[in-house]
């Protein structure tokens, strides 16, 4: 029924299923299906185009890994994700991936990692070089200038798009350094600290 949701778990041999009422954080409306989180939102998009749409707030760390012909769209419905978002592009660069994420609200206030948004994984060479990520009519608000938007971590990213953004209180909306195509426009950037830095 609408706005219930069945676990199932296993017990003895047994399975079993419990119904319980839903708390709906996110639904790809290319299927129909809603996940309780994030993160099952994104681990069952299948290669095609995805698109997932945010119906509350999200206060989780979630990982995309990037794969062939595979096009994921996070749109937060203007939600809030107090939360982080990671990029993991398996070192591939895959031509045939993309990930879009548009109308987030992103409060950094909290979060534990460098950046709201990581273009591959810090120290791990694995889950480099990105490709085709989109960040669109998204917000980003932090206190003390200590956080970023979205950052990279070593070269080979390609193709970063950022527009139409705002931060306010971020150390900066963009740090990346040895990325293969980057536009940033129409973006606005308060009491940052250095506010775009390619390297």
């Amino acid at each position: 029924a609408e706005g219930y949701v069945a676990s199932e778990y296993t017990e003895g041999g047994s399975t079993y299923y419990i119904v319980e009422e839903g708390g709906w954080v996110a639904q790809n409306t290319t299927t129909g299906v809603k996940y309780k989180t994030l993160q099952a939102a994104i681990d069952a998009c299948a290669a095609g185009n995805n698109t997932i749409v945010l119906l509350a707030e999200v206060n989780e760390d979630v990982t995309v890994v990037q794969a062939p012909n595979t096009k994921v769209t996070i749109n937060g419905d203007n939600n809030t994700i107090a939360g982080t978002i990671t990029v993991n592009g398996k070192s591939a660069a895959y031509a045939t991936a993309a990930l879009n994420i548009v109308n987030v609200n992103f409060d950094t206030k909290n979060i534990t990692k460098e950046a709201s948004i990581n273009l591959g994984v810090k120290g791990n060479n694995n889950a480099r070089y990105t490709n085709n990520v989109t960040v669109e009519a998204c917000s980003f608000v932090g206190v003390n200038q200590t956080k970023a938007g979205i950052k990279n971590y070593t070269g080979g990213c390609k193709n970063l798009v950022v527009s139409n953004c705002t931060t306010d209180g971020l150390h900066s909306l963009v740090q990346v350094k040895g990325i293969d195509g980057i536009t940033v426009a129409g973006v606005t950037i308060k009491n940052g600290k250095n506010g775009i830095a390619v390297g």
